[in-house]
């Protein structure tokens, strides 16, 4: 039986993916972190070496892959979770000789920038436009630089936009599923830029594309995992008003000279589905059906 380590456990995808790997009963162990323990987690801070070093060397996994980042915009938070906390993971492999280990370290879409009709490959010019993307494009050349120099076996993903259940509300979807989900027809949802177009992909998705490529992706690697579609913000929101049975007069979009102008963004996905035969299963109407649906419950 191999072990998997998954930092980041308790988090929105970490949590996913940890339901995914055990819902598959392939002969995986898998644990889960989190800052604050707990029964089903090891304790580790993100920020700590020796934790890192401690939950390592006792649970001794196979692979490990990192789920815990910070999008706060701040840059010392930002920097310390999304760079410092990969190069704790990396450092303790290296220096404890656990080169036989695989990492899967998580990259975002948003490291590319928007505004490119065309679908965005593993080659295309890093162009970040938040501390955030900032972070995780640094720790795309920790992953390299490790894996080039020390031989770290190591690879990383860059999601596209996430859709699920219970989503983080700092972005904007989730924050509107949660309005939707408790919307009543006096009241009114805010909205912002509606004509954007993003690489939406279902958490259910992501987390298979991430536990292929944590068994199967090449040392040193970058892979996109998106839909490779690019949906209009309005299509979701359109779809998520019909199945809970709300009008559009219950919208009301920012201000046009308060917004964003529309931008664009779509991944190419070849790369992942020529390593692991890699296809999204799940339309944006299903995801949008199982976030309203889950979170009634």
């Amino acid at each position: 039986m191999t072990r998997i380590l998954v930092f980041g456990g308790n988090g929105f995808a970490g949590s996913n993916f940890i339901t995914y790997v055990n819902s598959i009963n392939v002969g995986d162990e898998v644990f889960g972190t989190s800052r604050r323990g707990g029964d089903c987690f090891e304790t580790a801070d993100i920020s700590v070496y020796s934790d890192f070093q401690d939950v390592i060397l006792k649970i001794k996994p196979n692979y490990i892959v990192n789920f815990a980042g910070s999008f706060t915009n701040n840059y010392e938070t930002d920097y310390g979770v999304n760079l410092l906390g990969s190069k704790n993971i990396l450092d303790v492999v290296l220096n404890n000789k656990l080169l036989d280990i695989k990492i899967l370290l998580i990259g975002s879409s948003g490291e590319y920038g928007v505004n490119n009709i065309q679908p965005i490959n593993e080659d295309f010019p890093i162009s970040p436009s938040s501390i955030y993307t900032l972070s995780k494009s640094f720790q795309a050349e920790l992953m390299s630089f490790y894996c080039r120099v020390n031989l770290v076996n190591v690879s990383l993903v860059r999601l596209s936009n996430l859709i699920g259940p219970h989503m983080s509300e700092k972005l904007f979807i989730g924050k509107f599923f949660k309005k939707v989900a408790n919307v009543t027809q006096n009241k009114d949802i805010i909205v912002g830029n509606e004509g954007a177009f993003r690489d939406y992909i279902d958490i259910r998705d992501a987390v298979r594309g991430c536990y292929g490529l944590l068994k199967k992706s090449s040392a040193g690697e970058v892979y996109n995992l998106g839909s490779g579609n690019a949906t209009q913000i309005k299509t979701i929101v359109d779809a998520a008003l019909k199945i809970v049975g709300v009008g559009r007069s219950n919208v009301k979009s920012i201000a046009p000279n308060t917004v964003k102008k529309t931008d664009y963004q779509v991944m190419n996905i070849e790369k992942i589905n020529n390593s692991l035969g890699f296809f999204p299963e799940y339309s944006i109407q299903d995801s949008v059906e199982n976030v309203l649906i889950k979170m009634k419950k």
